[in-house]
């Protein structure tokens, strides 16, 4: 469905939805997903977030942008009021 969106607000709504898929291996893929260069990049946090939502993607979300810290601090913009690694700190690490 993501790839068959032809504006970019049904893209974000699909993308934000495959954060409420409850198989763990497909979260996975959800995530991988998120950093490809399908996704735009400043949708990723979002779909990162969407997978943090439960309470078994939220350890997988972690788990995963700490996998992939060097990608995320690479590849996104760091500012001192919006950057991914803010949001994934205070909306996927889990408490």
């Amino acid at each position: 469905m993501y790839r068959e969106a032809d504006i970019q607000e049904e893209q974000d709504r699909v993308a934000r939805a495959l954060g409420a898929i409850k198989d763990p291996a497909l979260m996975k893929q959800v995530l991988d997903f998120s950093i490809s260069s399908e996704v735009r990049k400043q949708d990723t946090v979002f779909v990162l977030i969407s997978v943090g939502m439960s309470k078994d993607g939220r350890e997988l979300a972690w788990d995963f942008f700490k996998a992939n810290f060097t990608h995320f601090k690479d590849n996104y913009p760091v500012s001192p009021n919006q950057s991914t690694c803010h949001y994934a700190q205070f909306n996927v690490k889990p408490s």
